[in-house]
């Protein structure tokens, strides 16, 4: 989660906590909107582990993509989108100039890394 011109954005992993405690979802919020003080989290191994697999499966998901489909992927690269909601804007921007009119078109996305389009053969 974060805030950026009074404007709250929320992650997957946001969403998530909020499904096991809704209450502690909204006492970050709080913490980010400077109300109260942040509790320090602890180090998740097992969250790290599981980021790395997910970006390492992803990884593995896309160069399939490339191998299966080859010239109907389109990856479409982006900065850090917590740094400006222009830079969302953009990327939705080219993800849509890139998007094929075909119904059959599929989207994977990573926030923050790239997004990418494949048109079944």
């Amino acid at each position: 989660m974060f805030v950026r011109n009074s404007r709250v954005y929320y992650s997957a992993s946001d969403l998530k906590a909020a499904v096991e405690c809704e209450w502690a979802l909204m006492r970050k919020l709080d913490a980010k909107l400077g109300r109260i003080e942040a509790i320090e989290e602890a180090d998740d191994p097992m969250l790290a582990r599981a980021s790395l697999l997910g970006g390492e499966h992803e990884g593995r998901a896309l160069e399939n993509y490339k191998t299966t489909y080859a010239d109907g992927v389109v990856e479409i690269e982006t900065e850090d989108a917590r740094a400006d909601p222009d830079i969302l804007r953009g990327a939705q921007q080219r993800t849509i100039e890139a998007k094929p009119t075909s119904p059959r078109t599929r989207l994977a996305a990573h926030a923050g890394e790239s997004a990418r389009l494949f048109q079944p053969a």
